[in-house]
């Protein structure tokens, strides 16, 4: 009956001194247990109904010999009644013991209630821990070890006195609290705390240069499994690791840590016992640093790679000298500090190739990837960095600040833009993709650049380090970027603002505003100009007390020079000689420029030297100046073809390669081609004009048509070869006059 077939469970119990030995003589499959005491739980099968009656006491067993890393039998056999009157085989387990031994069925309860439930535990004594040194080599040793089901599950636990600890020539050293792996499938785990020191990788290893690692809650294990092997030798290299709970893997040369760390190993053709990681992953809080840098993110994944020939610069130690990092992707609340550029980066993501040396950032819509050292600060949404070739790429929207002047923390060149940028300092070029608007600080001096698209050429500097401080001085500091030229296009705008705190109403002391579709600035080889090609205006204001002296400059293209006026030719000249110095700005019945706000219209273009500040512009011009603080003055209008202008320094043109930020004012006209002047209803026709601030004269001349005034308010005209206008007395003069108009006056 059924009863009768139920096979019969047995406890042997070894005690003191046990030794045993599975495997036969071969080391390739010879595994040795040593401990205290030994417990076996076993099997009795009967023999099959079908088969002939068994001989007394004899049965079916399932032998104790399937201890750890020997081979399965490939059928039951009956277990011989003189057996160790028998030859030894390879399949056999033999046990020394030097204490009793107890053997006693398992009955009612006791017995389980799996038939192929066996079970071997091996205990530690009080002085010696139970040891098995497998037949690959690995030791393991702790408070218990044993093996159930056909010796398919490893179970080793630890004790205070006994801690759990496994050896291994390719893992090194495994210290836990207690052991489960299934020799079968590959799957085991280590619960609660622990710690792997790696082995080492040559004779000069010490502990202090090893690698290792700790976890707090639990570490999940999973083999590569050769099915073609025997039972117990299926096992070969180690598949995937994963560490739970206050992870932290330390060497001299790194240290990572994190809630959360997994480590996938790729299998050796050559060798199936051997495998390499390649895959690194770290999940919660993680932390990572190495000299000169530290690494903070919530999830970071690390790819391997066998090493290129080269210098092994960034070989992973503890791992393998022929690896390295292939690439590192890191997510969420990502910073990196680099000490030696003292620099920081945050970002969204980050994804680095050390081997091509590229890293790429990535920030949202609420927090920007953020580059940032003490001389300036790059954001972005998305940053790529590429070190070898010296480029830095930021696709959509952006900002850049740089700081132009170490003593002061004020002073600050700042750039924004929503499309795209590009730099590249090899090349000495830099771009600025939509919606650019650049504005650059220096003490009360403001200048801001608007535009569609921004280009810049600069002169290169070295970014490495050694390179950058030369070879005088280790300390030494890089020159400036000087900016060669800059490309604006697309309704470009420019102010360049000189603040005063003291004036009224916060008006500016000067302030330059230039507009146009296309501006341009050299500043190379001894050119520095400003240029605006197509229609545009410029505003200039000057509301400062004392103006600077006029610079000395002038433009190839002024017109020639008037011929020399008779002062005797103006039909409403005054009576009285004028006085040797003209009355201050403030006084004069008219100005032609000055204090106050001039306008400038073109249609063709403006050319603008920025060392004297020499302006030509072209085509449709008009020239609007209104005085300041004196309405009465009117306002005074030139239209001509091309004009010519001397500044005093503006400030602003040059904020980018040079310090400060200047007044500026109108020193000189000249205006030539269908020349007309207008003010408080006089005009005043002519081929050229020329005003000089210095004693706010104009003069007017022509080749060929006379020059006609013509004062509508006065009620006077007159035409003339050559007109001078002494604005500070509000006086004319004429040179050969041909005719004329003057009022009479009666008492």
């Amino acid at each position: 009956d059924d009863a009768d077939r139920a096979p019969q469970f047995y406890r042997a119990r070894f005690q003191r001194d046990v030794h045993v030995i599975a495997g036969g003589d071969d080391p390739q499959r010879q595994a040795d247990l040593r401990g205290d005491q030994l417990e076996v739980t076993f099997a009795i099968q009967p023999r099959s109904q079908s088969n002939d009656t068994p001989s007394p006491g004899s049965g079916t067993s399932v032998p104790v010999h399937n201890a750890p890393d020997s081979p399965e039998p490939d059928q039951e056999q009956p277990t011989p009644t003189n057996r160790s009157l028998l030859p030894e085989r390879d399949d056999d387990v033999i046990v020394h013991w030097s204490g009793p031994l107890v053997l006693r069925p398992l009955l009612g309860d006791e017995a389980p209630t799996d038939p192929e439930h066996l079970q071997l535990a091996l205990q530690a004594g009080e002085q010696q821990p139970a040891t098995v040194r497998t037949a690959r080599g690995d030791r393991i040793t702790g408070a218990s070890v044993g093996y159930q089901q056909l010796g398919q599950n490893l179970l080793a636990a630890g004790s205070d006195s006994h801690p759990l600890r496994i050896t291994s020539d390719e893992l090194g050293e495994l210290t836990g609290a207690r052991l489960e792996l299934n020799q079968e499938t590959g799957v085991g785990f280590v619960i609660g705390p622990g710690r792997i020191v790696a082995a080492a990788q040559d004779e000069q290893d010490t502990p202090a240069t090893q690698s290792s690692i700790a976890w707090a809650d639990r570490l999940d294990l999973r083999f590569f499994v050769d099915d073609s092997a025997d039972a117990g030798q299926r096992l070969a290299a180690l598949r995937h690791v994963t560490f739970r709970g206050d992870v932290v893997t330390e060497h001299e040369a790194y240290r990572l840590a994190g809630d959360h760390v997994e480590v996938d190993f790729e299998r050796d053709p050559a060798d199936p016992r051997r495998a390499t990681p390649r895959l690194l992953l770290a999940r919660g809080q993680v932390t990572a640093s190495q000299p000169g840098m530290t690494f903070a993110a919530q999830k970071l994944d690390a790819t391997l790679q066998p090493r290129a020939a080269g210098p092994a610069e960034d070989q992973i130690d503890g791992l393998s000298g022929e690896l390295e990092v292939a690439r590192v992707v890191a997510e969420q609340e990502v910073r990196v500090t680099i000490q030696e550029q003292n620099a920081t980066v945050t970002a969204a993501r980050l994804i680095a190739l050390p081997p091509e040396e590229t890293v790429e950032l990535f920030g949202t819509d609420e927090a920007l990837a953020v580059l940032e050292q003490p001389e300036g600060r790059l954001a972005g949404r998305r940053i790529r960095l590429d070190q070898a070739a010296e480029r830095v790429t930021v696709e959509g929207a952006g900002d850049f600040a740089h700081q132009l002047d170490e003593a002061d923390p004020d002073a600050v060149l700042s750039v924004i833009w929503d499309q795209r940028m590009t730099f590249d300092n090899r090349a000495g070029e830099a771009a600025f993709y939509g919606a650019v608007r650049a504005n650059s600080v220096e003490g009360s001096d403001t200048s801001e650049l608007t535009a569609d698209q921004l280009a810049l050429a600069f002169e290169p500097q070295p970014l490495d380090a050694e390179d950058a401080a030369g070879a005088e001085s280790d300390e030494a500091a890089p020159a400036p970027q000087r900016i060669r030229s800059l490309d604006a296009t697309g309704e470009v705008a420019f102010s360049a603002t000189a603040a005063d705190p003291a004036r009224p109403q916060g008006l500016p002391r000067s302030r330059l505003l230039l507009e146009g579709p296309r501006l341009t600035f050299t500043n190379d080889q001894g050119v520095e100009q400003v240029n605006v090609l197509g229609a545009g205006r410029m505003l200039v204001e000057n509301y400062q007390t004392n103006p600077k002296p006029r610079a000395e400059k002038r433009s190839a293209e002024a017109p020639d020079q008037p011929p020399e006026v008779a002062p005797e030719a103006a039909p409403d000249a005054a009576t009285e000689s004028a006085p040797d110095q003209p009355p201050d700005e403030a006084d004069a019945p008219v100005n032609f420029a000055g204090q106050g706000a001039t306008l400038f219209l073109w249609q063709g273009s403006l050319t603008l030297d920025a060392a004297a500040n020499d302006m030509t512009i072209r085509e449709g011009v008009q020239m609007i100046h209104r005085p300041q603080d004196n309405e009465e003055l009117g306002v005074v209008q030139l239209d001509c073809q091309l004009l010519y202008a001397d500044l005093t320094e503006t400030g602003g043109l040059t904020a980018w390669s040079t310090e400060g930020t200047p007044d500026a004012s109108l020193r000189l006209v000249e205006a030539t081609d269908a020349v007309r002047l207008s003010q408080r209803g006089r005009q005043i026709s002519s081929d050229h004009l020329r005003y000089t601030a210095d004693d706010r004269v104009v003069t007017l001349w022509s080749e060929e048509q006379p020059v006609e005034l013509i004062d509508e308010a006065g009620g006077s005209s007159m035409t003339a070869e050559a007109l001078k206008w002494d604005l500070a007395h509000d006086r004319f003069e004429a040179l050969q006059l041909r005719s004329g108009i003057a009022p009479i006056k009666r008492d």
